[in-house]
């Protein structure tokens, strides 16, 4: 009940859920505040963009699918999310990994875990054959799946941690050299602070294909990413571009590494559209 608990502002992050609260905001004269952590905004935000005192948006094209004062943040993330808070041979300790051997992140997010875990599978056996010197973070997002899975790195001469879920995604971004994952908002969010490179694989169902903005604008834009879209997520080709980023002493992973860092730097609480 909007006139009984009377709030000073009311904030909108773009579900359907938030159209009721905004609804009754704007009717009874409330300050409206959205933000949009997404490539191109949802219709929620579309429209009471031209309602909100500010929009906040996590990429700068965003401003311009919206009405009204713009403002670039960067994406509210938890406490400790930070490439500060702990080195990455501890962060690797933490999941009994090596501390020293290159890491890969694995994980699909809420949605669509099951093409990324097939896929990276097959390419591991594929980079195995090549050279057994990195370790995997495998997160599947199933308890069945955690299983058949452990059971499978086992027979590699490789170190991994498989697990269903992590709560302490900071440790586990500060761990990887590279992560291989979806592209929603949140993702991008913390690969950004947490300068990881990253091969980007949208989900192809996700709302007006946002996701594939956001990795288009982090592979063109940032220079952060290599896209690949599901249907070019065969095993060859995925063990192919990871084989390409992680020759010549790592030099493209270090470029990609330090266009993050310079974009997360230059970003942050700029000013956009009014």
């Amino acid at each position: 009940d909007m006139g009984r608990y009377k709030p000073d502002v009311v904030v909108g992050f773009g579900s359907y859920h938030s159209v009721p609260p905004l609804v009754a905001a704007k009717i009874k004269g409330v300050p409206i505040i959205l933000h949009e952590g997404n490539s191109v905004p949802g219709k929620v935000n579309r429209f009471f963009s031209k309602y909100a005192r500010v929009t906040t948006v996590n990429f700068p094209q965003t401003a311009y699918f919206l009405r009204g004062k713009s403002l670039q943040v960067s994406f509210p993330l938890r406490e400790g999310y930070s490439t500060s808070f702990t080195s990455k041979e501890e962060a690797r300790k933490h999941f009994v990994l090596h501390p020293n051997k290159f890491t890969f992140l694995v994980f699909g997010g809420s949605q669509g875990a099951l093409t990324l875990n097939t896929h990276f599978c097959s390419a591991a056996l594929d980079l195995v054959e090549r050279s057994s010197n990195f370790q995997v973070l495998h997160l599947t997002g199933n308890d069945e799946v955690t299983e058949e899975l452990r059971d499978f790195y086992r027979e590699l001469p490789l170190d991994a941690n498989v697990k269903s879920f992590e709560k302490r995604m900071d440790i586990a971004w500060q761990a990887a050299d590279l992560v291989i994952a979806r592209a929603g908002a949140l993702t991008i969010a913390e690969q950004i602070e947490m300068e990881t490179p990253g091969i980007l694989v949208p989900y192809p169902f996700s709302s007006e294909e946002h996701q594939d903005k956001n990795a288009d604008f982090m592979e063109n834009e940032i220079k952060g990413a290599i896209k690949l879209t599901e249907t070019e997520l065969i095993p060859t080709k995925l063990s192919q571009t990871i084989s390409a980023l992680v020759e010549n002493d790592h030099s493209r992973l270090n470029a990609m590494r330090k266009s993050l860092q310079e974009y997360k730097n230059q970003s942050r609480y700029r000013g956009l559209a009014s």
